[in-house]
Order: C-alpha cells, then structure tokens, then sequence
C-alpha cells in the first residue's frame, strides 16, 4: 500500500512523507507487521503547490486581458485562446 500524509512537527512545521508498505505474515498467513519505507516528500509537495498556484495567476490574468491572446502550434493549429478572442 501506498499513501501520502501530512504531519506536524513539535516545532509547529508541517512535512509531508510519501509511504510505501507491505504487510509481514506469519506461519498461519496472519499478518504480523508491516514493512516498509517512508520519504520525505515535502520539498515536491510546495513546488507542486506553488507551481499550480503559478498557474491558476497566469490563467486568471490571461482569461482577463482586454484583447486577443491565442497560442498556435508549429503546425500552425490554434491551441488556445482567451475569451477577448471570442468576442
């Protein structure tokens, strides 16, 4: 099993750890532990948070221009355009 999770450290920081797990048996096949890795993932989480904050700025400030913005592929088919564009 696999799952992200978040925890606060006693100085008030909050990490986040990536955690992979399987599951020990014994001889009767009951599980008796976990084994398993935890990493990290912290410095992922806020780039990835930032990064889609960063995105949702640019849309908003694109969707809001007062004239035509539009982006074209080199084989010169229209990818997007905001809705100054439309109008």
């Amino acid at each position: 099993m696999t799952f992200e999770f978040r925890s606060n450290l006693d100085s008030g920081e909050s990490r986040f750890f990536l955690t992979h797990a399987s599951p020990n048996y014994d001889g009767d096949g009951k599980v008796s532990g976990l084994q398993g890795t935890v990493q990290d993932v912290t410095d992922r989480v806020r780039a990835e948070r930032q990064l889609r904050d960063s995105e949702a700025r640019y849309r908003s400030l694109v969707e809001k221009l007062p004239f035509c913005l539009h982006e074209i592929d080199l084989e010169g088919q229209l990818q997007s355009m905001n809705a100054s564009g439309l109008a």
